[in-house]
């Protein structure tokens, strides 16, 4: 469905393009997604791993429980790293929450050690929000590589990312009102692609690039991308303002998410559940 609402607004932004791409999704764990040409051909695949959509979930939905814990925390509050970790630490059931995610795709690059928690009413709205625009932001990005002709031998890998992200950036304002029906600020922020790119980094550190996309080798920094993103309204100070503080917000958290991850990381918490994990010892850590 996204694959093909994403194919639709590329029809309707009047971009001559080649045939659609196939798009499948990968028996694989992990939080994967990636394009693939065909060589000496114009066609290709798009792919993600059965987890990625997973991913985004518990991603979404623990973003969303901690701004709603403070939203003018993380809104109005001036930014101080050691405030923001100190706001998430405070609330001990939802820092435990994001280090459960982490650790568990980590160790198995699944979901099977994070705990069932749906969203509430309270939660939904948002929630749905930040989850769909990651996923489309995931998937548009993709396309970009196939649309823009990118993947050629000779090309600048780090250019090739930026074009991606600005080409899927483009496709958000066609389906900014998806799925809803009404204008998601996630996806025409882009601070969908920001919570993103930012988890996946972070997920890359944990699980030292075992369970997640490919990294710093052929990818740009995560900070460079996500300035490219939150500033690219330079010119139209209504729009600049509206997405630099919903990526702002999704900066300040995944900060003091990192930082919280980092602690569990140094007390061997990660490298203990990989032993666990590896042992075929799947338990509550």
């Amino acid at each position: 469905m996204i694959a093909d609402r994403i194919h639709a607004a590329i029809c309707e932004m009047g971009i001559t393009h080649y045939e659609p791409a196939l798009v499948g999704i990968e028996p694989v764990v992990g939080a994967k997604a990636e394009f693939v040409g065909v060589p000496f051909t114009s066609e290709g695949t798009i792919s993600v791993g059965s987890f990625l959509f997973r991913w985004c979930g518990l991603i979404a939905r623990a973003y969303t429980r901690t701004l709603l814990a403070d939203p003018l925390h993380w809104d109005i509050a001036p930014a101080s790293a050691k405030d923001d970790l100190s706001k998430l630490m405070q609330n001990k059931k939802l820092s435990r929450y994001w280090v459960r995610i982490f650790g568990s795709f980590a160790a198995t690059g699944t979901h099977a050690l994070v705990p069932f928690e749906p969203a509430t009413k309270e939660e939904v709205l948002i929630f749905e929000q930040v989850a769909w625009a990651m996923e489309y932001f995931a998937i548009s990005h993709e396309y970009g590589h196939y649309v823009v002709g990118n993947r050629s031998l000779d090309a600048d890998p780090f250019e090739e990312e930026f074009k991606a992200d600005r080409f899927a950036m483009r496709v958000a304002e066609y389906i900014r009102a998806e799925p809803l029906g009404q204008d998601n600020p996630y996806i025409a922020t882009g601070a969908g692609g920001t919570l993103l790119l930012l988890s996946l980094e972070l997920l890359r550190t944990v699980s030292k690039a075992r369970y997640a996309m490919r990294g710093p080798n052929t990818h740009p920094p995560t900070v460079e991308r996500v300035s490219r993103i939150a500033n690219r309204h330079a010119m139209q100070p209504q729009r600049l303002a509206m997405d630099r503080s919903f990526n702002d917000a999704a900066c300040r958290i995944m900060q003091a998410v990192s930082s919280t991850v980092a602690q569990y990381q140094k007390q061997g918490y990660f490298e203990e559940l990989r032993k666990l994990t590896d042992g075929g010892k799947l338990g509550s850590p």
